[in-house]
């Protein structure tokens, strides 16, 4: 079996007071060890909250000189949002599933499936139009925030406020060609 962490991968001469280490994950994955307690398995790292990278972020856009770690906090940031919204439509989706595959199906749990499935789509597709080479056109954005708001979803959704930020830049643009 193949480990990626460190202290699986081999130790070194400083790390022989290590030798009878054992990496929580993976005894889990070879199943000698049941998965109890997610906080033990994060000993070793320190997990920033993504709300505490929103404003290092902020803070760091207010100083006058540039810094190039700027770039790649935000691709981080808005990696974190994407995955925290695909996570959160997944256990949406799988506790809608839960019911039709335990034999309760209902007509609004379908629904609730078909409408997970649908903004999850969405999102797929904004991601895909925003990080796109080619530039979205405003009725491409005007589109996709018309189809998000008709799936009720949040305006603080991290596509919703990337659309709506889009949107209001391009229609900025608009203004500013017809002077």
């Amino acid at each position: 079996m193949d480990s990626y962490h460190l202290q699986c991968i081999g130790l070194t001469a400083k790390d022989t007071g290590l030798g009878d280490y054992k990496c929580s994950y993976c005894e889990i994955l070879k199943g000698k060890s049941q998965y109890s307690n997610g906080s033990s398995l994060l000993r070793f790292e320190k997990h920033i909250e993504l709300n505490i990278l929103v404003k290092l972020l902020s803070d760091a856009e207010h100083l006058c000189f540039g810094i190039d770690e700027r770039d790649l906090l935000n691709q981080l940031i808005e990696k974190g949002f994407a995955c925290k919204s695909a996570l959160r439509e997944i256990v949406n989706l799988s506790s809608a599933y839960a019911s039709k595959v335990a034999g309760v199906y209902d007509q609004g749990g379908n629904c609730d499936l078909e409408l997970a499935l649908a903004r999850y789509l969405w999102k797929s597709q904004v991601n895909i139009l925003l990080s796109s080479e080619q530039k979205p056109t405003v009725e491409q954005i005007q589109k996709h925030l018309k189809e998000g708001m008709s799936m009720e979803i949040s305006p603080k959704d991290h596509y919703m406020l990337k659309l709506t930020n889009v949107n209001c830049l391009g229609l900025h643009w608009v203004e500013l060609a017809k002077k």
